[in-house]
């Protein structure tokens, strides 16, 4: 391997506000996260499961500021932005930060830097915007030094308030640059379970087999919706926008069919769908931590050219001809703790860049009883902006 661009995002849970955009209507933010996550979920059908589209999509968005021709053209489609310019989709993501920034009562903190290899020349533009629209400035750093993992480990851990501790292991000789932007959420319900309510109850398995868990209770007034094949609650948070999503498949059905079952389109309708009404919500408390590579999944998706070496364009990032960049890795983690209190959640992600060396039937208002005690999806949606933060499954909150 040669030198290596890397780009590290930390993004967390939550969008609010009223951001203004440049042109709502190009940007499709359901299809990404939609298909990312049937990407991911085949391979862990046994498993629990989080991923931050949101902090991906900020990823890869930095990185198309460097991109050219069919590699930024493959990335814009693939993120959902074909029909949004640059601009565009820069406001989007600044947008959406900054409001994030300006919750009551959620504690959001954003933070944005490039760390560079000393010595290394980066075009003016690709700085700048990345300042402009990030907020990230550049700092250079000895790239041969260990000190320098550990300075880029350590700003990230400090950034997620430790929720994050690593995401650099170790950094080639020739890596050119690490791109930061680390976000910290911690939210509070609208409606607190209580603790005194909190039983241990048995939560089955997809394999046939229970396992007790401490299940959250709380009877209040809930946007819900339910159809032969799913039940859905919503959960808000205190500032309004922010919800937890909860899908619990029918018992005839499974996880797996549920989740093959979610397009752009069922996604938009069922959005669509809720209705705020009185009933019961038996929820496990449950911690996710996940890590895993999107490299295989976003070349499926599309953005194939980005990771070929003798395809890729990011000419527009170093003023070095010979630094001519690939995308030769993506990682991707998450954290996420889900209680009586609320929420706290976390996400980084990876992108090192190597050298080429239905409409729902209304029903009475009567009261709704769902109880996450088996396999169950859950996403994280502001629905100012229709945008996915988080989306995930349950298969064991013990795990």
């Amino acid at each position: 391997m040669k030198s290596i661009f890397t780009l590290v995002i930390s993004m967390s849970l939550f969008l609010s506000g009223f951001p203004t955009y440049a042109d709502e209507s190009k940007m499709d933010t359901t299809s990404f996260p939609v298909s990312l996550f049937q990407e991911l979920s085949r391979g862990k059908r046994e498993k629990n499961l989080l991923v931050s589209p949101f902090s991906i999509t900020c990823a890869l968005g930095m990185t198309g500021n460097g991109a050219s021709g069919s590699t930024l053209k493959a990335m814009s489609k693939t993120l959902g932005f074909e029909n949004a310019s640059e601009e565009q989709v820069n406001q989007y993501i600044r947008n959406t930060s900054e409001s994030l920034s300006n919750l009551k009562n959620t504690k959001i903190e954003i933070a944005n830097a490039l760390f560079s290899n000393k010595n290394t020349v980066f075009k003016e533009k690709f700085l700048n915007t990345n300042k402009e629209y990030f907020g990230a400035g550049l700092q250079a750093l000895d790239f041969k030094s260990p000190q320098a993992t550990k300075t880029i480990n350590n700003w990230v851990s400090e950034k997620t308030h430790g929720k994050i501790p690593t995401i650099v292991n170790k950094i080639d000789d020739l890596e050119k640059l690490i791109l930061i932007n680390a976000v910290y959420f911690k939210g509070l319900w609208k409606e607190q379970f209580k603790k005194t309510e909190t039983v241990e109850k048995p939560f089955y398995l997809s394999s046939n087999k229970t396992e007790n868990v401490k299940m959250m209770n709380i009877r209040k007034k809930f946007n819900y919706f339910d159809n032969e094949d799913f039940q859905t609650v919503s959960l808000t948070y205190k500032d309004p926008g922010l919800s937890l999503l909860l899908f619990l498949p029918a018992k005839e059905s499974s996880l797996e069919k549920f989740e093959n079952s979610i397009t752009p389109e069922t996604w938009n309708t069922w959005m669509k769908s809720y209705r705020f009404r009185p009933g019961k919500v038996g929820l496990p408390r449950y911690k996710i931590n996940d890590d895993m590579g999107l490299t295989d999944s976003l070349s499926k998706l599309g953005m194939s050219v980005a990771f070929d070496k003798n395809k890729a364009n990011f000419d527009r990032m170093t003023k070095s001809k010979k630094d001519g960049l690939y995308i030769s890795k993506v990682k991707h983690k998450t954290f996420m703790e889900v209680n009586e209190e609320g929420t706290e959640a976390a996400a980084a992600t990876a992108v090192h860049m190597a050298t080429k060396s239905a409409m729902m039937v209304e029903k009475p208002q009567v009261p709704f009883e769902i109880i996450l005690n088996r396999p169950f999806f859950f996403a994280l949606r502001d629905s100012r902006s229709n945008t996915i933060l988080f989306m995930g499954h349950v298969v064991n909150p013990s795990k």
